[in-house]
């Protein structure tokens, strides 16, 4: 192999190599894995939001089944008997 030639392969690896250094020293080394986590944060936040609306109709007639039970056990007392 000629010089040249061995000179770029050296060139090349040193800059890979500090180039690998310098990334783990600023934690760039770990933008791979922070990406992927970012996506899977997006996409759990997409899918909370689509479910918003459901769950906040749910809630709404939980909230009023209840409302209607407490009503309906003041009337009756707690024991169930109407008129108690």
């Amino acid at each position: 192999m000629s010089g040249p030639g061995r000179v770029g392969r050296l060139r090349a690896d040193v800059r890979r190599r500090v180039g690998g250094r310098v990334a783990g020293a600023v934690g760039m080394d770990e933008l791979a894995h922070l990406d992927a986590t970012v996506d899977s944060l997006a996409v759990a936040v997409r899918e909370n939001r689509e479910l918003e609306a459901p769950l906040e109709g749910l809630v709404d007639a939980l909230e009023r089944d209840v409302a209607e039970v407490l009503a309906w056990r003041s009337r009756t007392g707690d024991d169930g008997e109407v008129g108690a």
